[in-house]
């Protein structure tokens, strides 16, 4: 993987046509309300025994007619929509040299975001100043849940990456050695999460690994790139936990809720649960929450406990 061409990828043809895609859903949902609007009338006709009902000038039947052209208006940008969302945005990645085919449709939003400034303002190659300062103008939830926790005001950092993008970084094509970089490490980033394309918080974590000025940043405020990736890591996780969790049908979360027949094979135990925890039965309905980070920690934790004769442990923090 040696260039990057977003024109030449797949995933720039969602670009290209959303400003069309995107009125198909608004259209879907109201083609939707007119064809039940207008299928009252025509229902209530049918059972109307004594005349013809008529409504603004119109049989009843007029109202059928008009029901079912709506319904297929409807049917139409419903598809539409699915075909933006299911084909367009998400199309079949293959063996390639271009690291653009490798996008998600938010990322390449951000990186045609980047060249169209960069065009504007004349800024030869593309600096990753330039290429943080479109993923922060972009507006991700997840990107801004990021800078919250991170005590960064997006707000106030913005007028000055704005400031360093004219500063020139080598590089040879449209992108700077920096930046190509930047989408190398998301790339690997991407694939060691066993994803195949490259999201907003694998762009950021490779920027805070490669972005001089987000460097220079992080330091100021004792934080290292690494706490960045620790932070994502977290997020992922919650988000991760947060999806499993809606899906209440799952074995995993049934397990949760327990049984009654432990109750009954046991006894019940009123007055021990005064003064004792089930552990076994807390981790099942909480979960064990994973660590993030601390691995040279975890390391010494495991072999001081594997220590035949001094093995006790004692860990201080949050």
């Amino acid at each position: 993987m040696s260039n990057f061409n977003l024109k030449q990828s797949a995933i720039y043809q969602a670009l290209k046509w959303k400003w069309l895609f995107r009125w198909a859903r608004p259209l879907t949902l109201i083609f939707f309300l007119l064809s039940i609007i207008l299928a009252i009338p025509f229902f209530l006709g049918l059972i109307s025994h004594n005349k013809p009902l008529m409504l603004g000038g119109f049989c009843f039947i007029n109202y059928a007619g008009f029901a079912l052209i709506f319904f297929a208006l409807f049917l139409f940008f419903w598809n539409a929509d699915l075909f933006f969302n299911l084909k367009l945005k998400r199309p079949k990645i293959s063996q390639s040299n271009n690291l653009a085919d490798f996008l998600s449709f938010e990322t390449a939003e951000v990186v045609h975001r980047t060249m169209q400034l960069a065009k504007r303002y004349n800024i030869a190659p593309i600096n990753s100043t330039l290429l943080l300062y479109s993923l922060l103008q972009y507006k991700d939830k997840d990107i801004n849940t990021i800078f919250v926790r991170l005590l960064i005001e997006t707000k106030n950092l913005l007028p000055v990456l704005w400031e360093q993008t004219k500063t020139k970084e080598p590089g040879s094509g449209n992108f700077s050695q920096v930046s190509q970089q930047v989408f190398k490490a998301s790339l690997k980033r991407a694939q060691s999460k066993k994803r195949l394309t490259i999201s907003n918080l694998d762009l950021l974590a490779a920027l805070a690994q490669n972005e001089p000025i987000f460097k220079q940043l992080l330091i100021q405020m004792n934080l290292k790139p690494n706490d960045v990736e620790s932070l994502i890591l977290w997020y992922e996780e919650q988000q991760k936990r947060l999806k499993v969790k809606k899906e209440f049908w799952r074995y995993k979360n049934l397990v949760r809720y327990g049984s009654i027949a432990k109750d009954w094979a046991s006894g019940y135990t009123i007055f021990l649960d005064k003064f004792s925890i089930d552990w076994t039965r807390a981790l099942k309905a909480q979960s064990f929450p994973e660590i993030i980070g601390y691995q040279d920690e975890i390391k010494q934790v495991e072999t001081i406990l594997a220590s035949p004769e001094i093995n006790n442990v004692l860990l201080i923090g949050e």
